[in-house]
């Protein structure tokens, strides 16, 4: 990596990419992270959705990210996805001579109460709810025909610090009852995204295939039975591309 300070990085890109130095980013060239040269820093985000029959979601339910761009319908989505939902403009490869490393990612889970018209996203209905759906689906990550790894629960990467509300007391309960909680999120808004254990790469012209996949089946109480239950994974990294 000692390349990388003399090609005018900034100290804050070279210390997140120095552990990953010697990483491979192109197999077919023998080209490794410290020889790429930086683009820009940026999130990489996809939208997937799923709409649960009766307010529950099937075992082995399972739901793709990143292979829609922005405009196309998918993954769930019965609208064209906005720029809110992705932008992701490659599907699931990136052109040949881009590099996207994604150091750090998080998820997101609302709903849309009309998923028909593509409306905007909403809180879940509910602490059980919201535990539930990121304990219930896994992230799994499968790079061309080699890299393949089931990498955690929703849960365990949120966009911040995890499931939180504000505690509200329920109208015409005792002052002793439990209180509610409202406005739930998958993660608090001043916490950082949880770092990877090793980059995310999309190398260039390689399929990347990132998918979410539940267990058992997940029973929603908080949802109404036409709602569509939304997850927005979003990487923090850098756009990189191959030596000339």
């Amino acid at each position: 990596m000692a390349g990388l300070a003399t090609k005018g990085y900034k100290a804050t890109i070279f210390d997140d990419l120095a552990p990953f130095a010697t990483m491979i980013v192109d197999q077919s060239k023998g080209v490794s992270l410290s020889e790429l040269n930086f683009t820009s820093a940026q999130d990489h985000f996809s939208t997937a959705s799923t709409q649960p029959a009766t307010r529950t979601i099937g075992a082995n339910n399972e739901l793709r990210l990143f292979t829609n761009n922005v405009g196309e319908a998918g993954q769930g989505l019965v609208q064209p996805a906005t720029l809110q939902q992705t932008n992701n403009t490659n599907g699931d490869k990136m052109p040949s001579n881009q590099v996207y490393i994604g150091l750090k990612t998080g998820f997101q889970i609302y709903y849309m109460d009309n998923p028909n018209a593509n409306t905007i996203a909403r809180f879940i209905d509910g602490a059980d709810d919201l535990l539930g759906l990121g304990l219930g689906y896994v992230w799994s990550l499968n790079v061309g025909d080699g890299i393949k790894r089931n990498i955690g629960c929703v849960l365990d990467y949120p966009s911040g610090s995890g499931v939180w509300g504000f505690p509200v007391s329920a109208a015409g309960s005792s002052s002793t009852a439990a209180p509610t909680f409202e406005f739930q999120q998958n993660g608090g808004p001043l916490t950082p995204m949880r770092p990877l254990p090793l980059p995310v790469v999309w190398p260039p012209n390689i399929k990347v295939d990132i998918r979410l996949t539940c267990g058992n089946a997940i029973i929603l109480t908080g949802q109404g039975t036409s709602d569509a239950i939304c997850f927005r994974q979003t990487f923090r990294g850098y756009m990189m591309t191959l030596p000339v």
